[in-house]
């Protein structure tokens, strides 16, 4: 009897430990809260992770986008209908980032101003 009381209480302590740590993996991948705004007043519902939201802008927007690494830099791309695109009203910025942190946050960004262009 002891012996499955202990056993619960590991069992529950595991399960404890592995819902704080995915608590934390979901909110490093959570994006910033202007652009979280942003992408609600575009229709998105749900949970604002990157991996979540860049989905959601392929599905409902067209638009295809990754990041790539290109020696000690990333640099994102937006791809669709066969075409690259990259924001119509805004000042040239080459798409290159000394992070990929950076360059999913510069993605996010251009991606919403290319929505908002539409």
């Amino acid at each position: 009897m002891k012996k499955n009381k202990f056993i619960a209480y590991i069992y529950n302590i595991k399960v404890y430990l592995q819902h704080i740590f995915l608590i934390k993996k979901v909110s490093d991948d959570l994006i910033p809260l202007e652009e979280t705004n942003s992408v609600i007043e575009l229709g998105y519902i749900g949970s604002p992770t990157y991996y979540r939201v860049f989905k959601w802008f392929r599905k409902k927007w067209g638009y295809i986008s990754w990041i790539e690494e290109t020696g000690s830099r990333f640099v994102y791309k937006i791809q669709a209908r066969n075409m690259y695109h990259r924001p119509i009203h805004t000042p040239y910025k080459y798409p290159y980032c000394d992070t990929y942190e950076e360059a999913e946050l510069e993605l996010l960004k251009e991606l919403i101003i290319i929505v908002n262009e539409i």
